[in-house]
């Protein structure tokens, strides 16, 4: 998974935990030789909310979740803070109607799984920065 960034959860002997899909997963991690030292900035979901949903994109009053939650006192490092954009392109070939709706929403972008999610800026308390 070269790229992604995982919080390191915990570390027991050779076994690694880290936060990924919603779950804490365990691999193995002898001398923590499968481990790279990183930065980012630590997002954790805010206090009081039990779960926050996860987005496949930052769209203005996005209800584009993926299905998946993270679960309170879950950590994950966010890579990016985006504000929400769409580029609207409906009609073929007729450049003067397209146009860039935004708002002043902004996601975290984070690794979930195999790919790049995302989750709102409003969902979550800032843990650590770089």
């Amino acid at each position: 998974m070269t790229g992604q960034r995982f919080y390191l959860a915990e570390q027991q002997g050779d076994w690694s935990a880290i936060y990924y899909g919603g779950q804490k997963v365990w691999f193995y991690n002898p001398g923590m030789k499968n481990t790279v030292p990183g930065s980012g900035t630590l997002i954790t979901p805010r206090a009081g909310l039990s779960s926050i949903p996860v987005y496949g994109r930052a769209y203005p009053d996005s209800n584009a979740t993926l299905g998946y939650t993270i679960p309170a006192g879950q950590v994950y490092v966010a890579t990016d803070l985006v504000t929400a954009d769409h580029y609207v392109a409906t009609t073929f070939n007729d450049l003067p109607s397209y146009y860039v709706l935004t708002s002043g929403e902004q996601f975290y972008q984070i690794s979930f799984n195999h790919r790049i999610a995302f989750v709102k800026a409003s969902d979550v308390q800032v843990v650590s920065q770089p």
